[in-house]
């Protein structure tokens, strides 16, 4: 791999077995993160001081990156108000809420076509939606609403499963799987609240599985940019936790997470040292890549 004038390194694990190379500590920089261009192979390498940032656009197949090239379309996400819109992280599909003076609000999926809306279909979900997640590929949807999580098969529009939405929980670093069944956010842990929860929703079931630690301490992991990934095959699920000191990175297989009769997770430690992952990505269910 080379990245050239940068001294942190952007390491590739296989997930088969295979240890990860070392790390070299940045010289000067704190902190950094990783973006990808929907649907091609670049990554974005984003490193970062108090005053200042430096970026570089990557081949994530070659791990060469280019001083020179430093922007990437950025994704929309974050809360969405009435009559406002979200699009898919491919911006091949927009969500968009609509007032009808006969039928209430109407939360219509349109396709994006040259820049401009083109044809919808009204998603089979009344009321006011705070949230909505897309599947890679735009096949499904979750969306958030204020009593529930609910799966869409956008292929069919038709609901594939629903559970309750745990009243007062934060929607943080919310992910979902690549078939639309679960989805893992994270509720971060407060002064007057300090027991923080990491939870794996599974919509076919209507089961919500938990991970929850009581700190002694501010939340640290609040301040990431990412806590989840679903590998793309969806067998499996990665998250960060520092439970054991270092922030660093759990795997949990997904198939043995739907057959316990509990409602606790864990996971299982991914790397073996005591180095600090600042920021992580699947790039296939076989290969992670980590700052």
């Amino acid at each position: 791999m080379k990245i050239p004038a940068v001294s942190t390194l952007l390491c590739a694990a296989i997930i088969a077995g295979a240890m990860p190379v070392g790390v070299a500590q940045a010289a000067g920089f704190t902190y950094g993160s990783i973006s990808v261009t929907p649907g091609t192979t670049q990554g974005l390498l984003t490193y970062r001081t108090m005053d200042s940032s430096k970026s570089q656009l990557c081949d994530l197949n070659t791990f060469i990156c280019n001083t020179s090239v430093t922007s990437s379309p950025p994704a929309i996400t974050g809360e969405i108000a009435q009559g406002s819109y979200s699009l898919s992280p491919s911006g091949k599909l927009a969500f968009v809420a609509e007032a009808s003076v006969s039928r209430g609000t109407l939360n219509n999926i349109y396709k994006v076509v040259d820049g401009k809306l083109g044809t919808s279909q009204t998603l089979p979900i009344s009321g006011q939606i705070y949230r909505i997640l897309f599947t890679p590929g735009d096949t499904h949807i979750v969306a958030r609403t204020a009593t529930a999580l609910i799966s869409v098969d956008l292929k069919t529009n038709t609901i594939l499963g629903t559970a309750p939405w745990t009243s007062g929980d934060f929607f943080a670093f919310a992910q979902v799987s690549p078939n639309g069944r679960l989805v893992a956010y994270y509720s971060s842990a407060t002064q007057t609240a300090p027991t923080r929860h990491f939870r794996i929703v599974d919509l076919l079931k209507g089961k919500t599985y938990t991970l929850s630690q009581t700190l002694p301490y501010w939340d640290l992991l609040s301040e990431e940019s990412m806590l989840f990934q679903f590998s793309p095959d969806g067998k499996f699920l990665i998250y960060k936790d520092d439970r054991s000191g270092p922030q660093t990175l759990y795997k949990v297989d997904l198939a043995r997470l739907v057959q316990l009769k509990g409602k606790e997770f864990l996971g299982t430690r991914m790397f073996t040292k005591s180095y600090t992952v600042s920021d992580f990505m699947l790039t296939d269910s076989r290969t992670l890549l980590y700052l």
